[in-house]
């Protein structure tokens, strides 16, 4: 329905007939235009009545003339007006208050604005930048040490597939078997010299064994036939039928075997064969590296594509962050500035005026309260030697709160008529879509007037962004990157991807394969 009443045409606001569309006005703002036309009627009401109740005071009617007797019902009349009196007292009272509450926390109000205003933007401008340098320290700063740790990692994976490949194929065993095979020729000859030396002391030792055993025999037939004392002692002494040789060496091991074995392994060319193996796995672990060598530059070139590409989504966010920033500090705080000033020079004027029309409650009230203190608690004045504060006197201060309402009081009505009107607009057309913009009238007409595509993605023909989101997914705490839709500059799903995007592991799989 509103969009018969208001409309944007090429940028400016129109308006629609209201005389055709008064079934949608009654409807929408009856309860609104019912109050005010309620108030102007009492407002050219009241004073028509003010100059009836004058002429009738004139006239000599109306209480012109006091009664030097009370009739009969006056006491009870008198009471019950007092009463009436006193209630309408109090409810002057609550309005008092109201008028100077409402005129404080309107001035309040309207003092701060400007205020909270720049502190909301510097929050936002804040939020914006701490964004910015995440967004830099993420995208650009940690992703140049992501790819310098992973092209150190490169430069030494050679040296780990080998070191893999050594541990997986027990390379360990086959360099020490070669240590081994390398040695079997020292081995074999060193077996021939103990199996040449083994025969030798063999050979030396029974020589040795038949010349003892003829010196034993000399020794004896010596000594037998020697009669001496000290002959038969020597004999005696040291033995000489037992003299022979003790060793056994035929108990020395025989190396014939291993020997024979030893030889059988180098005639078997087992040295060429193991050398030949090791030369093949130092072969396999250089082409290894090789290949690593050929792979390292395109692998590390689809990195650096990656990262350029992420810079590139980076710079793109943190440019459209700092026209933002730029557009908060170039644009909004100085209009917030003038704001301020003519708030601070012409407010004071408004607060007096608020301050005016609530001292015109504040004294009509206190009159009443005069006027009923006089009247409840004064005497009647009987012309001779009259209290000040009789009943007279209390007659007068109500008089003088009469004149006042009804000088004052249409003015009032119309005052308060205005700012119902301006309050109760004011809720409907910022208060509630700002509460609830989905859906709202107001900030359709808001989105068509400023177009925030076109400000935050001029580029982008297809962008579908407006205040109204902005608005609704704030109310939701949703992200920056959701309230902005940044997935126009850069999808945060495919940096979950850019190893596949970018063939970084598919090229080192490719390049394997070769």
């Amino acid at each position: 329905m509103h969009l018969r009443l208001i409309t944007v045409k090429n940028g400016w606001l129109e308006f629609a007939d209201p005389v055709k569309q008064w079934k949608i006005l009654v409807t929408h703002y009856g309860g609104l235009g019912g109050l005010a036309i309620i108030g102007i009627i009492f407002a050219a009401i009241i004073p028509c009545i003010g100059l009836f109740f004058c002429c009738c005071r004139c006239a000599g009617h109306c209480g012109a003339r006091s009664q030097p007797f009370d009739k009969k019902y006056d006491h009870c009349r008198k009471v019950f007006l007092n009463i009436l009196l006193i209630g309408v007292s109090t409810i002057i009272l609550f309005g008092v208050v109201c008028a100077f509450v409402t005129n404080e926390y309107m001035q309040e109000g309207i003092e701060n604005l400007p205020s909270r205003a720049k502190t909301n933007l510097k929050d936002v401008e804040l939020y914006l930048t701490t964004t910015k340098k995440q967004i830099s320290t993420l995208l650009t700063t940690n992703y140049n040490e992501l790819e310098i740790t992973l092209n150190n990692i490169l430069q030494a994976s050679g040296k780990i597939v080998t070191e893999e490949l050594a541990a997986y194929s027990h390379a360990v065993s086959l360099t020490n078997l070669n240590e081994i095979v390398s040695g079997l020729d020292t081995i074999r000859q060193d077996l021939r010299m103990i199996d040449k030396l083994t025969r030798d002391l063999r050979t030396n030792a029974s020589q040795l064994d038949i010349v003892v055993r003829g010196v034993k025999k000399n020794l004896l037939e010596t000594l037998t036939g020697c009669k001496n004392h000290e002959c038969q002692q020597v004999l005696h002494d040291y033995k000489i039928n037992q003299m022979s040789i003790q060793v056994d060496f035929d108990k020395l091991p025989d190396v014939t075997l291993a020997l024979r074995n030893i030889t059988s392994l180098m005639e078997g060319n087992i040295v060429s064969e193991v050398s030949q193996g090791r030369e093949t796995f130092l072969k396999i672990q250089r082409n290894i590296q090789q290949a690593v060598n050929e792979t390292i530059p395109v692998v590390s070139a689809s990195i650096e594509n990656a990262g350029r590409s992420l810079a590139s989504a980076s710079k793109n966010i943190t440019s459209l962050i700092d026209k933002i920033n730029k557009e908060i500090t170039k644009v909004y705080i100085p209009h917030l500035k003038i704001a301020q000033d003519n708030i601070e020079e012409y407010s004071i004027y408004r607060y007096y005026f608020g301050l005016g029309v609530s001292s015109v409650l504040l004294a009509i009230f206190t009159l009443l309260t005069f006027g009923l203190l006089c009247g409840i608690c004064g005497k009647r004045p009987d012309g001779f030697g009259d209290d000040c504060c009789n009943k007279g006197t209390g007659g007068r201060f109500l008089m003088i709160a009469v004149w006042i309402i009804f000088l004052l009081t249409s003015i009032l009505i119309v005052i308060t008529t205005v700012l119902m009107i301006i309050g109760v607009m004011s809720h409907r057309t910022i208060c509630e879509p700002l509460q609830n913009p989905k859906d709202n009238h107001i900030f359709e007409l808001v989105d068509e007037l400023v177009q925030v595509k076109q400000l935050l993605y001029p580029n982008n023909l297809e962008a579908d962004i407006n205040l109204s989101w902005i608005v609704t997914h704030c109310h939701k705490n949703e992200t920056l990157y959701n309230v902005l839709k940044l997935k126009y500059l850069m999808e945060l799903d495919s940096l979950k991807n850019f190893v596949d995007r970018y063939a970084i592991s598919s090229t080192i799989d490719l390049e394997f394969e070769k």
